[in-house]
């Protein structure tokens, strides 16, 4: 790569990063192949931008090796929203942002608000379960990402 081109790259570079990059003629002249491959300069409109989509959650994955015994705990929270029962594929978001979604099990009855508190309990083979303060029956429950 020549100096020039270097020097074009680098102007591209701090355009783009300052929300600036929009091609225009100049730009486009500007832009030289390099071998064989043609060198593109992006063109972005406000008409044509796609809008961002939300920031994902920060999760981490963790590998552990056969055999590596991991402990879950029981965790009593609140319901951020009203119960009124549950059935396969309700989500029930939780005091503490979390949002679990109902695999199995149903409760049918009006809304309840003297339902709060739940307790998210581990089960077998990384299965979690929710249970219902004034509840008898339990939802077995995934984590939503």
């Amino acid at each position: 790569m020549s100096a020039a081109e270097r020097a074009h790259l680098d102007a591209l570079v701090k355009a783009h990063a300052a929300g600036a990059c929009v091609a225009n003629a100049e730009t486009q002249a500007a832009a030289k192949p390099i071998g064989d491959e043609p060198v593109a300069v992006a063109a972005t409109d406000a008409a044509t931008a796609k809008p961002k989509s939300p920031p994902k959650p920060n999760r981490q994955k963790v590998k552990v090796d056969p055999g590596t015994e991991i402990e879950y705990n029981t965790m009593e929270l609140e319901l951020a929203g009203t119960f009124a029962g549950f059935e396969k594929g309700t989500v029930f978001t939780l005091s503490n942002g979390q949002r679990w979604k109902v695999v199995s099990g149903s409760y049918s009855c009006g809304p309840d608000p003297r339902v709060k508190k739940v307790r998210v309990k581990p089960g077998v083979l990384g299965s979690f379960f929710l249970e219902f303060e004034r509840v008898k029956t339990q939802a077995k429950v995934k984590l939503v990402k």
